[in-house]
């Protein structure tokens, strides 16, 4: 087989990003797909986790750049406000020469279209391992049966991270997409406080409560936190039921390499190895 390798970007593995949801999650997938496979197996079985794992790559991969484009729009707007180069006093009235609004809202349509996609389409990715997390995606009723099959069938710990996750921000996470693009929801404008004649502050427009940068970057986290969480599940599913003598165990924050981040490695089962197992964090990619 032949294999191609592309630059896909100027960021390394020293960005937790590529890291930990790329160069980790593939090295996890070498190890743990291998059990009881031959080399051709082994590579069709890679090359399927590929396929359904590259849109969540793209999705999350874009959600991050659109959340890039909004802190520099409201930086570099900031600074020129600052600067009262983009503010024109006339006739007692404050002029601007420029308007973030609609790019904001651009921005902000595009997050939350791809984070939504990364949201929803892990579930694909995991289906295969015999991980159905479909439940979270659906109404109050049958959200409540999902978790109790999950618990039902050995997963009770993925299932209590399926419900602190729902409540904590999927649920509003996915709304917040279908109000804007079917409920008539938009962001509010950009609202100005004038300092003198050549300088002024903004405030940027609000989204669930938090600041449209504040809010990018929180929800970020947590769409990539979650596609790793669901994704290291899978493998470590896999580990346990294929009686593979590894397990996962996640590096603490101190010793992971800054030239390198990744938060797991496998290690030899022993009782001396802490396994790792999923748990809600709103935090698991900071």
């Amino acid at each position: 087989m032949t294999f191609m390798l592309q630059k896909v970007s100027d960021e390394g593995t020293s960005d937790p990003f590529y890291a930990r949801l790329w160069f980790g999650i593939f090295q996890l997938r070498d190890t743990t797909l291998q059990f009881g496979k031959t080399q051709d197996e082994l590579e069709k079985a890679c090359q399927s986790f590929d396929q359904l794992y590259k849109p969540i790559l793209e999705a999350t991969s874009a959600a991050r750049t659109s959340t890039k484009e909004v802190q520099r729009l409201i930086s570099d707007h900031r600074a020129k406000l600052s600067q009262g180069t983009i503010i024109r006093l006339q006739s007692n009235t404050f002029e601007l020469s420029e308007s973030i609004d609609k790019p904001l809202r651009d921005k902000l349509a595009d997050f939350l279209v791809n984070g939504v996609i990364a949201l929803k389409g892990i579930q694909t990715v995991v289906q295969p391992f015999d991980i159905d997390i479909g439940c979270l995606y659906q109404k109050p009723n049958k959200f409540e049966q999902g978790i109790a099959d999950l618990r039902a069938t050995g997963h009770p710990l993925l299932a209590e991270y399926l419900v602190g996750a729902r409540k904590a921000w999927t649920e509003q996470f996915i709304e917040r997409r279908n109000s804007l693009e079917h409920g008539g929801w938009t962001l509010s404008r950009v609202e100005y406080t004038f300092r003198s004649a050549d300088s002024a502050e903004m405030n940027e427009p609000q989204v669930d409560k938090l600041s449209i940068s504040s809010y990018c970057a929180t929800m970020l986290n947590r769409v990539m936190g979650f596609v790793e969480n669901i994704i290291v599940y899978a493998f470590r599913h896999v580990l346990k039921t294929s009686m593979m003598p590894l397990v996962i165990v996640e590096i603490p924050v101190p010793q992971r390499e800054r030239s390198n981040p990744q938060r797991f490695r496998l290690d030899i089962k022993n009782p001396a190895v802490v396994e790792w197992d999923i748990k809600f964090s709103e935090t698991d990619f900071v």
